[in-house]
């Protein structure tokens, strides 16, 4: 008796967990997956060898016409993910014999369009939201410290809730980032001010606001647990609009602009490659397109044209 498509599933995320997938991916991609069956199973298709090339076109132009809560219509890159979760899921179904073939890598994924960073901040927004924060409440310095944090290091919002009270070294001025993007670790500088902020809140604010001594996470909610992502960035929307700045963005607003402020200035992208965690330089090399002022001013210092 053949198996389900859940039991297909169960079996490919185990193969995937023995292979060092993070729970987080694992979590994700079982989501995915089940989403994709509530297909199926709406259409009476509940076994692999069922699911055809014709089925996936169908689910595509299904997952193409789908609305966010909001009424929007998911992103490109969403589409594709959804879609393509389902090829890579059926190709190790062949791989591991479950299948003997499969024509659902045929299905075209929709191209990603190059977008750039949108949320890029110069210096005097990010001091004007900054001065957003009031800082008499221990909540209040939490908010400045974490954001101070994500300026400096230009890490991501997951890896910022994530940092434990041990993964900063201020002695060195570095963090110690775990599980980052595709699951890998990294070592990333931070400067003085951030740590400045970062102590005073450890030693003003921290204190006040931890309900647990055993807790681990180095930014704490009043209820002394994990800040949970949302409520960070319903905060740092709040902080945002006060400041009157119209660029959206959130928490990322931080990374592209250190990225973007660090490239005009004259880092080396390869630094700034390590720095973001990216795997491909190309993905690093969006910020090039974005730090026009400083390409600006290199063309009319060194084009020949220019000094005519």
């Amino acid at each position: 008796m053949s198996l389900t498509l859940p039991e297909h599933v169960a079996k490919y995320l185990s193969a995937l967990s023995v292979r060092g997938y993070s729970p987080r991916t694992l979590a994700a991609k079982r989501w995915l997956l089940n989403y994709f069956i509530a297909y199926c199973a709406e259409r009476d298709v509940h076994h692999a060898q069922h699911v055809d090339k014709v089925l996936l076109l169908r689910y595509q132009q299904y997952v193409h016409h789908a609305r966010k809560e909001d009424g929007k219509p998911l992103s490109i890159a969403t589409q594709r993910h959804r879609v393509g979760e389902i090829q890579l899921w059926f190709a190790w179904l062949v791989e591991a014999g479950h299948l003997p073939y499969t024509r659902l890598s045929e299905v075209l994924l929709p191209k990603l369009p190059k977008t750039l960073p949108k949320a890029v901040l110069n210096v005097p927004e990010i001091d004007k939201l900054m001065a957003q924060v009031c800082l008499d409440t221990p909540t209040g310095l939490r908010d400045r410290a974490m954001m101070e944090v994500l300026y400096s290091s230009a890490i991501r919002r997951r890896e910022l809730l994530n940092l434990s009270l041990s993964d900063i070294d201020t002695h060195r001025g570095w963090l110690l980032v775990r599980e980052g993007k595709g699951g890998k670790d990294r070592v990333v500088p931070i400067g003085q001010r951030a740590l400045d902020w970062v102590a005073q809140y450890l030693h003003d604010a921290r204190p006040l606001l931890v309900k647990y001594v055993t807790e681990p996470a180095l930014f704490i909610s009043m209820k002394g647990r994990v800040i949970h992502h949302t409520t960070f960035t319903a905060k740092l929307k709040e902080y945002t609009r006060a400041a009157g700045i119209s660029k959206a963005g959130g928490c990322h607003a931080f990374r592209h602009s250190a990225a973007t402020l660090m490239l005009e200035n004259g880092a080396d992208i390869r630094h700034i490659q390590a720095m973001l965690g990216h795997e491909c330089l190309s993905t690093t090399q969006i910020y090039t397109q974005v730090a026009i002022g400083h390409l600006k001013d290199v063309h009319k210092k060194t084009h020949p044209g220019e000094s005519q």
